[in-house]
């Protein structure tokens, strides 16, 4: 079983590398959203006077939005396994998958599996890129990075099930299509862009249940805290919340598979 796993997570990563477009948005895409969008907000919003405690330990606007973004890009693209899945079933290569030796949970995890690798891969990418440009991390290390990326994974690995899940019974391009659009309202709806001091009080209950809200929250305790921030009640709080997401998530795929697949 692991061994089929590796074959078709290493299709879903081969999918990814052989389009030159999908390539190029892998360095830019994180770019244009810190470097571009958090530089114009920072600017607009933000000014020097602002607070470290206003901004969760940042010491400003674009070190806040950078490390918030490191959640968002992997929930950005964990539509793509949904998508890929539609590709396969339209080709007729899921059909044929289905009728060899390889059980439904080892298809759906392999596309998960993958998805998650090209979008923790990009957050990696994306912290480093953006150091020139001035982000500051007053606690970067190895610990604290990788603390990080657990809690993006666990993000990343939930939210990958939820679109596969929803792109079981899609028969119709524009269905995915719609499908695919629904990351913005959860990105937007959560803490990433903003704190929570600066939300509309109608709508900071809604980000901060927010999985993605718990694990941007996460990094950013880690990353522009002290040596001491992995044993935070924000961060052990936001694994508890984000391993319990992954696994009701994997739950319902696991369910959802054997009957509508």
């Amino acid at each position: 079983m692991f061994a089929k796993a590796v074959v078709l997570t290493k299709r879903e990563v081969r999918s990814w590398i052989r389009s030159p477009l999908l390539s190029v948005s892998f360095v830019t895409r994180p770019i244009l959203w810190v470097v571009v969008f958090g530089g114009a907000l920072n600017a607009a919003f933000f000014s020097a006077s602002t607070t470290q405690g206003s901004l969760g330990g940042a010491s400003d606007y674009f070190s806040y939005l950078t490390v918030g973004m490191l959640s968002a890009m992997p929930m950005l693209l964990a539509t793509r396994a949904g998508s890929s899945l539609f590709a396969d079933r339209s080709s007729g290569y899921l059909s044929r998958l289905l009728v060899a030796p390889v059980s439904r949970s080892t298809i759906v995890f392999a596309k998960i599996a993958g998805t998650m690798l090209f979008g923790v891969t990009q957050s990696i990418v994306l912290l480093f890129l953006a150091i020139p440009f001035g982000l500051s991390l007053p606690n970067l290390s190895v610990p604290s990075v990788l603390a990080s990326i657990a809690g993006v994974s666990l993000l990343a690995w939930g939210y990958t099930c939820v679109f596969m899940v929803l792109s079981f019974r899609v028969r119709r391009w524009a269905d995915q299509q719609l499908i695919s659009s629904l990351n913005f309202p959860i990105m937007l709806f959560s803490q990433v862009f903003y704190p929570s001091s600066r939300l509309p009080k109608w709508m900071a209950p809604l980000t901060a249940y927010n999985p993605v809200s718990f694990s941007a929250n996460l990094s950013r305790t880690v990353l522009f805290g002290s040596k001491s921030a992995v044993t935070d009640p924000t961060v052990v709080v936001g694994f508890v919340v984000l391993v319990a997401f992954a696994l009701l998530t994997s739950g319902i795929l696991l369910v959802l598979a054997k009957e509508w697949l």
